[in-house]
């Protein structure tokens, strides 16, 4: 694909001349080749400034924020590599299905039941998860929950050339506020819940509300919502959104939730005149289920086979993943104020024996939230084991000392993730629950700059053998 430079300046208001056919646009200086536009952004890590000479030499444009001869000129260069990436392509959003999940927690779990469902009616997909992108079968690792534009835009491409009709996409609020989805749209936005989080990116409570509303705004023309009216927050700003919008939740809904029955090995609920019975565990996965089926029925499925993938669909995606039985052994990516909690509500709302917690709080994050989890995780459990979740370039005892401030006494502290996991298994009861808090399926600890190779599942699956 080639654009005449002076059609694409025009995107980020320039006027030029020149028509030199470009032949690629990244901000990323191992791409840049002659006649491709280099974005240069200044990123926490790497200024890509510092290329810019090395840009010219390649004979490629720059698009800088910085004034000097022989670039471009721009204000906002990460705005303007989202246009002219976009530009370049071609708005490739128009030309597939778009569907985006936002919301505080349950965006992995609602965005991967989704594309199991279109995986079950046979409809080729891509899949742009927290830490991966799925399409079709290859997994492909990321950092972000919502990559960098440039990894998107060709994803899009790689969609139209691939003949896959539709993209999922988790959509975070600092996403949003980094400039990652500027000119994006979607024909459908779920928003799943919103409590505080991220507040280390958005300062207060109000800015990150506001990053989430302006994602629902990222809706395509004739797009539609599908929210989850018991979430207060959400509910606040309906009236301000001017698409249509389908609402679950269990009052007054176009689907309404009901008879909410939870166990350790599944959970049921009635949606409308439909009866759901799923190995997904607890009252929250029946709403990021319910908010799935409002999707197919979005589109047209058969009515009967969207239920009876409802009632069959199961995800070994690490949240509330079972991993092994007597002791019952779970899996959790909980890293939110509410996830905890409402994790540990669950489990004691059916547990049969005593509750242990193993978890810990990211290094580099939001500090406020420490002492609350700490107090969230010691009121609601028998005991408390205190260990390491990425501590970043963090103090691991400074982190550990700010969770303790909100703990009560039923607390040890194991600073080696996988000895805490051991030591929690090893003295369980038969009927206990063990909940393993904070990383999912991640397969590394964060620690001084290094990433070092760590499994909660395997460490479980391996334990005693």
């Amino acid at each position: 694909m080639e654009t005449k430079l002076n059609q694409l300046l025009k995107n980020i208001g320039i006027d030029s001349n020149d028509e030199t056919l470009i032949k690629g646009v990244s901000d990323k200086i191992s791409d840049i080749k002659a006649d491709w536009i280099f974005v240069a952004i200044k990123g926490f890590n790497v200024d890509g400034n510092t290329f810019v000479n090395q840009a010219l030499d390649l004979k490629a444009f720059v698009v800088s924020e910085v004034k000097r001869s022989n670039t471009i000129l721009v204000m906002d260069a990460k705005d303007a590599l989202c246009n002219l990436l976009h530009a370049y392509s071609g708005y490739l959003c128009q030309k597939m299905f778009m569907i985006g999940v936002t919301g505080t927690n349950g965006k992995t779990t609602t965005a991967s039941l989704i594309k199991d469902m279109f995986n079950y009616f046979d409809i080729a997909n891509c899949a742009i998860l927290t830490h991966s992108i799925i399409i079709k079968n290859e997994i492909i690792k990321t950092n972000n929950t919502t990559p960098d534009p440039k990894i998107l835009t060709d994803m899009l491409q790689r969609c139209i050339d691939e003949d896959v009709k539709v993209m999922i996409m988790e959509l975070s609020s600092e996403s949003m506020y980094y400039q990652r989805l500027t000119n994006f749209v979607f024909d459908i936005i779920i928003c799943t819940n919103i409590t505080s989080d991220h507040l280390n990116t958005h300062k207060t409570f109000d800015n990150y509300l506001k990053c989430k509303y302006d994602i629902l705004q990222l809706i395509k023309k004739r797009g539609s919502y599908i929210l989850n009216n018991d979430d207060k927050n959400i509910s606040d700003m309906i009236s301000q959104l001017d698409n249509k919008k389908i609402l679950y939740g269990t009052n007054y809904c176009d689907f309404n939730i009901s008879n909410i029955k939870e166990a350790i090995d599944y959970t049921s609920f009635d949606l409308n005149e439909y009866q759901i019975k799923n190995k997904l565990l607890s009252k929250f996965n029946a709403y990021n289920l319910s908010a799935c089926i409002a999707v197919g029925f979005y589109c047209d499925f058969n009515y009967n086979q969207v239920i009876d993938w409802a009632n069959k669909c199961y995800l070994e995606n690490g949240r509330l993943q079972v991993v092994k039985s007597h002791p019952y052994v779970i899996v959790d990516y909980a890293h939110t104020i509410k996830a905890f909690e409402e994790v540990l509500d669950y489990f004691n709302r059916i547990k049969s024996g005593k509750i242990t917690s193993v978890f810990g709080c990211g290094g580099d994050r939001d500090q406020s939230k420490r002492a609350i989890i700490g107090k969230i995780v010691s009121e609601k459990s028998d005991l408390c084991i205190i260990t390491n979740d990425n501590p970043r370039s963090e103090n691991q005892d400074k982190i550990i000392a700010d969770i303790i401030d909100g703990c009560t006494n039923n607390y040890i502290v194991v600073k080696e993730r996988k000895k805490a996991i051991e030591f929690a298994i090893k003295n369980a009861g038969f009927n206990d629950i063990i909940l393993v808090l904070g990383k999912g399926i991640e397969e590394y600890q964060l620690i001084n700059g290094e990433k070092i190779y760590h499994n909660d599942i395997e460490v479980i699956k391996n334990f005693g053998g």
